[in-house]
């Protein structure tokens, strides 16, 4: 009978070498307006309020898969006329995971999400990007959280 542990080292070579293959770009821009027109490959829906600040995304190029937070103004009315939905919480899909991220918060990598608001985003993006994105807010901080899954 063979040894199991033989396999150990050949099977962890190998998540090393698909993790490597990753590739993650982060980028953060000081407001919405410096985002626009800085971004090259940020990931930035049609839709964000005009008070958007703090923004930070996180993408893989390869899969699509994005996160993206960002502060606002509770008073601005961003999801007026957004192709935003509310969902319930067991309809959302899970964030993707892209490392660690000390500005993701650990309840939306959960199937609870701590009482935000929860939403569905239709694309409006990228010409023939059809994915949905999914939106949390907490509108008493003023804190959005964004993500799309792998295309």
């Amino acid at each position: 009978m063979r040894d199991p542990r033989r396999l150990l080292v050949p099977a962890a070579l190998c998540g090393l070498l698909l993790l490597s293959c990753r590739k993650t770009t982060e980028s953060s821009f000081p407001d919405l307006a410096s985002a626009r027109r800085e971004a090259t490959e940020a990931w930035l829906p049609a839709y964000l309020p005009q008070s958007a600040t703090a923004l930070r995304e996180r993408q893989d190029a390869r899969s699509g898969e994005t996160l993206l937070a960002f502060t606002f103004d509770p008073a601005d009315p961003f999801l007026t006329g957004a192709p935003c939905a509310t969902v319930a919480e067991a309809d959302v899909s899970p964030p993707p995971r892209l490392g660690r991220i000390s500005w993701w918060p650990r309840t939306l990598l959960s199937d609870r999400r701590g009482g935000l608001r929860l939403f569905r985003c239709d694309a409006t993006t990228r010409a023939g990007d059809d994915r949905p994105a999914w939106l949390a807010l907490d509108v008493a901080r003023g804190e959005a959280f964004l993500w799309r899954a792998s295309r």
